[in-house]
């Protein structure tokens, strides 16, 4: 689970976050439940996602906080705190604390993967190399069509990889241009399109091509997308 940071958030500070609230319910779910009956267990719970939601709130989408603290189980558990949840009877007592268990599981599981995809995405982006960001009409209306262009000499760099940076902004509105009236600004929307497409599909990084000039890699990511 690769998580969206919000605009302006430090990754090094995100990262260490996650991994803090993952250490604390790592430690509720291990050891929390130590002398507890299961409605204590629950309270426990519930005071953990008020916490992990005043830290994250503010650095992670609303998606990404629904999916990894504030999820379906997380709202049910909530609705039975004013109902029968509450109860002392051993088969109330049994059920909330396997669906209890079970929400502590998966949210140590959840963390653990978000903290390594988002360790994964910082060390591949922390190397050092020479990005450029095309906009649109540079794959429009540059004599070059994309394949055939060579990025070094253009940011005066000949010795050294190039990536190139593809932000889906730039996919939409390539996107968009495919409708144009103009034949070539269509022509060469849809072409550009169907070049990126192959590395785009599955990729979350760099892309290494040698189908676009010498020492080229389209730099992609489809985190971009589907989070709110």
């Amino acid at each position: 689970m690769l998580v969206a940071p919000r605009p302006g958030v430090n990754r090094e500070n995100l990262l260490k976050t996650l991994q803090s609230v993952c250490t604390d319910v790592y430690n509720l779910r291990d050891g929390g439940g130590a002398a507890r009956n299961a409605y204590e267990r629950l309270l426990a719970y519930v005071e953990w996602t008020s916490a992990a939601v005043r830290m994250l709130g503010n650095q992670v989408s609303d998606g990404d906080l629904d999916r990894l603290v504030l999820t379906e189980r997380y709202r049910l558990m909530l609705a039975g705190l004013a109902g029968t949840m509450t109860s002392t009877e051993q088969p109330v007592q049994r059920v909330v604390n396997g669906l209890v268990s079970l929400e502590l599981d998966e949210r140590v599981a959840d963390f653990e993967a978000a903290i390594k995809a988002l360790q994964s995405q910082i060390a591949r982006w922390s190397v050092y190399g020479h990005y450029v960001v095309p906009d649109t009409s540079f794959y429009v209306h540059h004599k070059d069509k994309l394949e055939q262009v060579d990025f070094g000499p253009l940011i005066d760099v000949w010795q050294s990889e190039v990536t190139v940076l593809v932000p889906i902004v730039i996919v939409d509105e390539l996107d968009r241009l495919k409708e144009s009236k103009e034949k070539l600004v269509r022509w060469r929307a849809g072409y550009t399109l169907a070049v990126l497409e192959p590395l785009a599909r599955g990729c979350c990084g760099p892309c290494t091509t040698t189908a676009w000039g010498r020492r080229a890699r389209a730099g992609w990511s489809s985190a971009e997308r589907g989070h709110d």
